[in-house]
């Protein structure tokens, strides 16, 4: 017969945690307009705009039907904005085109 351990209470809890961690950074992956605008400073309006008139430089994935940013797309973005300007500025300027 094999002799099994039973998890301990402490293992299972650090799992638990584990888990939640790792659904938090999924989470934290893609970002709605309103958290994609406050992320790059702008007016949630502006961004829709944007987003509607095919002016913003990032296309949305859609879950659901509901546009969702990239966290990454959205930090190469500003990243390219800063470079590109020398940071005076750059995001700005997506409000502006």
């Amino acid at each position: 017969m094999h002799n099994r351990r039973e998890p301990t209470l402490a293992t299972i809890l650090e799992e638990v945690r584990q888990l939640r961690e790792d659904m938090k950074e999924r989470d934290r992956a893609l970002l709605t307009v309103r958290q994609a605008a406050v992320f790059l400073g702008l007016a949630e309006k502006t961004l829709r705009n944007r987003i509607s008139d095919g002016s913003f430089p990032l296309r949305p994935v859609r879950l659901s039907g509901r546009p969702l940013f990239k966290r990454r797309d959205l930090e190469d973005l500003v990243d390219s904005l800063c470079s590109n300007r020398q940071g005076h500025g750059a995001v700005q300027g997506l409000a502006h085109k």
